[in-house]
């Protein structure tokens, strides 16, 4: 008679604390705030992208937002626009986790 062999379990992989989703598009986001175009910005004709880093809680909030580039004068009302938007928590299985990303905002000029 052969030994019974004791089942195998294998151990769920564990579940990372962030996970990187690169550029975060509209399709993740329940509401993306658009920056303000300062005046000031606008006057002078500056535009272009600004890359802003985001971290997320397990709720979707925006916990921390930084540019890390585009124009000076564009900066600050991107990381507003940033830090007010909201997004779907992030699922790894069946449970939330933080998630790090960016937001490109592109400003055009008239």
């Amino acid at each position: 008679q052969e030994p019974v062999k004791a089942p195998v379990t294998v151990a769920p992989p564990p579940v990372p604390e962030w996970l990187d989703l690169g550029q975060i598009s509209e399709t993740s986001a329940i509401r993306l705030m658009k920056p303000t175009y300062s005046q000031v910005a606008a006057r002078s004709n500056i535009g272009g992208k600004v890359v802003v880093n985001v971290e997320i809680d397990v709720e979707g909030n925006v916990t921390s937002a930084a540019a890390v580039s585009g124009h000076q004068l564009l900066r600050y009302d991107s990381e507003t626009a940033a830090r007010r938007s909201k997004f779907k928590p992030v699922m790894v299985g069946d449970k939330a986790v933080k998630a790090k990303g960016f937001i490109v905002y592109n400003f055009t000029t008239k």
